[in-house]
């Protein structure tokens, strides 16, 4: 007959086995944990940015990552787009340009191929017959000074067109005085747990996690000197004024006045005959179909980038028939 054994030695090796089994678990958990945070997520890989001397801080070129389940993409010249080069290679193919900072570039939460720039590219090839490129210049938070140094580094890229979005913010984001390092997410992590931990106790392992910066409050001077060269070089380089598109944030949706901001960029644009786009009747008309075009006080969200696209679409569209003999109404008679 045997002998049951005693609870004291039982337990004993309970508590052995699970000793030499929480390594392996751990190990397990964190492993999928891992997994999940890249696949689900995209933690891990960041979009990276880098300092730059001219354009105060950019994406990194050459970037190609998934986050939060979207699609990240960007070429060579930091621009959120397809791959091109400083010149055309192509007769037919017509360019356009689209500056701005965090509302046309849609930052991890807007897929690549949701983008205003990707949607107005696939609908004017469509629509024109041609090859279109929309190269999307834009980075969080940047101002006027911001993107008038990226266009005097790279140049124009032989665009056709060129759309300035701005915001009433972007009348006084003056570069500075934030050091540009701070802007700036230059490593990957090792590992994806490790970008989580940092996301909910940032600073927790010495480093805050990348989040868009928000616009500088500063001189309007320069950030108004800033955007007049912009239209100055859109109209020597293409041979037209550029298209000047007006952002408006959640509350200046609804205002019945236009802020100070727009009001200052408004009379930059009249000396130059341009009549901006306002986007707050596209906003409008979004709450008006029950799509809100947000996803916080400042950027759009899917909806937010269909509206901008929407709004764009036909001025830039009429404009490129101009630019192509293979677009004009003459070519289409004569075929």
């Amino acid at each position: 007959m045997s002998q049951a054994i005693p609870a004291a030695p039982r337990r004993r090796r309970w508590l052995r086995t699970l000793i030499i089994a929480a390594p392996a678990v751990a190990l397990v958990s964190a492993g999928g944990g891992e997994i999940f945070l890249r696949q689900r997520y995209g933690l891990g890989s960041p979009v990276l940015m880098m300092s730059d001397p001219v354009t105060e801080y950019r994406a990194a070129p050459n970037q190609h990552v998934v986050r939060l389940g979207n699609r990240v993409d960007y070429n060579a010249y930091s621009m959120r787009s397809q791959d091109l080069g400083l010149r055309k290679t192509d007769a037919r193919e017509l360019r356009v340009l689209m500056i701005g900072d965090s509302v046309i570039n849609g930052g991890d939460q807007t897929d690549q191929s949701r983008t205003a720039s990707a949607i107005l590219q696939q609908r004017l090839s469509t629509s024109l017959g041609v090859p279109v490129v929309v190269g999307n210049i834009s980075a969080g938070s940047w101002g006027p000074q911001n993107a008038l140094g990226y266009l005097n580094k790279f140049g124009t890229f032989d665009a056709d067109q060129i759309v300035i979005v701005v915001s009433s913010h972007d009348a006084t984001d003056e570069i500075g005085p934030l050091p540009s390092d701070e802007r700036v997410t230059s490593k990957r992590y090792w590992f994806a747990l490790g970008e989580a931990l940092d996301r909910v106790m940032p600073g927790v392992r010495g480093r805050a996690p990348a989040v868009d910066p928000l616009p500088t409050v500063g001189r309007a001077e320069p950030c108004l000197a800033a955007f007049d060269q912009m239209l100055t070089l859109a109209a020597s380089s293409t041979g037209k004024p550029a298209i000047v598109v007006f952002h408006f944030e959640r509350d200046e949706v609804e205002a019945a006045a236009e802020s100070p901001g727009h009001v200052m960029l408004r009379q930059i644009c009249t000396r130059y005959g341009i009549e901006p786009i306002l986007l707050r009747d596209a906003y409008r008309a979004a709450r008006a179909a029950a799509r809100d075009p947000f996803r916080d006080h400042i950027h759009p969200n899917e909806a937010g980038q269909q509206a901008i696209a929407d709004a764009i679409a036909p001025d830039l569209e009429r404009e490129l028939r101009t630019k192509s003999p293979m677009t004009s109404p003459s070519f289409e008679k004569s075929n």
